[in-house]
């Protein structure tokens, strides 16, 4: 009986160890941004598998620029800055979520978002039309996720950037990183109907196939339509 209790004291141990090693892994990351020179703004740990800092005192509408790194920059999300701007109290809220997501969302690794500054839309870009003019506007869906349905006419590969609404000076790519990688998405049918969406807050993508109306009529029962179209995160 002793030797049980011995045993189970010390598995205790090792949780509450390895508790301590998690969270000790997470607090060496910071956020860095033009904010504080790209210096060490600690992140506080929300209990859920993020964490989240908040800078105070920037202009309203201001463009700031920021990722999450460790104290010697070996490590740093997204490999490119994210860019956006304060909001409308001059406020910019970060969130890191460094675990590995199985969401089906973009990307899939460490994710860095920001709460929705509110001060403008967003397109999606592409060579679907040779990036000249938007292929959609998305529309708000509240809590930092815009979304939008487009249909892809003719098959093949095509490439897409989210950009704030008008102009280059924001865009999201791959990794959501202002200056990230292009986002490729495949096809074999012709008039192809697609669901993107983006969400801030979590800092991740979708650009989705819609389901075929049949699919739809089978499961649009109780909000599953809305759900299935839509794919919001919590």
């Amino acid at each position: 009986m002793k030797s049980m209790k011995r045993l189970s004291l010390r598995f205790s141990g090792l949780l509450v160890m390895a508790g301590l090693l998690v969270s000790t892994a997470h607090a060496q990351y910071f956020l860095r941004g033009d904010f504080n020179g790209w210096g060490m703004t600690p992140l506080t740990d929300n209990g859920n598998g993020t964490f989240s800092a908040t800078v105070t005192g920037g202009t309203p509408g201001a463009n700031v620029e920021f990722k999450i790194a460790n104290a010697d920059w070996s490590s740093a999300y997204p490999g490119s800055n994210v860019r956006t701007v304060y909001d409308a109290s001059g406020n910019l809220t970060v969130n890191f979520t460094p675990s590995p997501a199985v969401d089906g969302w973009s990307p899939t690794g460490a994710r860095v978002g920001y709460n929705d500054p509110q001060q403008f839309g967003w397109d999606l870009m592409g060579s679907l039309n040779g990036w000249t003019t938007p292929i959609v506007s998305l529309t708000s869906l509240g809590n930092g996720h815009y979304g939008a349905e487009f249909v892809i006419p003719t098959p093949g590969t095509y490439y897409f950037k989210f950009r704030e609404a008008g102009n280059w000076n924001i865009s999201v790519g791959g990794d959501f990183g202002n200056s990230a990688g292009d986002i490729p998405f495949t096809t074999t049918d012709s008039f192809f109907d697609v669901w993107t969406e983006l969400s801030l807050d979590n800092g991740s993508w979708e650009i989705i196939p819609v389901p075929e109306p049949s699919v739809l009529a089978l499961l649009a029962t109780g909000g599953t339509m809305l759900l299935i179209r839509r794919r919001k995160q919590a």
